[in-house]
């Protein structure tokens, strides 16, 4: 039996019937309109261990960072000619 309480889980009964119960949440999300590669991919990150997980973790935050910085060298360069911008206005008024 799988219970769920807030982000505890508890899990109890013999492989067959939590396999049972885990086809039965599968079949369930996929009625409900759950694509079927997202369902395949939550799986397979199922069986990853930790070191896997945050892995992954670390690597997206490094890519997400990495786009971060790119984004605010842009926005300076924006910002940079915008104001250069102005300045000739200003200028020429």
């Amino acid at each position: 039996m799988i219970q769920a309480d807030k982000e505890h889980v508890k899990i109890n009964g013999t492989g067959v019937m939590l396999l049972a119960e885990f086809a039965t949440i599968v079949h369930s999300l996929k009625e409900s309109g759950v694509p079927e590669k997202l369902l395949e991919k939550t799986f397979k990150d199922g069986l990853k261990t930790d070191d896997e997980i945050n892995k992954e973790i670390k690597e997206l935050i490094k890519k997400k960072t990495e786009n971060i910085e790119e984004k605010k060298e842009d926005v300076q360069e924006i910002i940079k000619k915008t104001l250069e911008e102005i300045k000739k206005i200003i200028e020429n008024d």
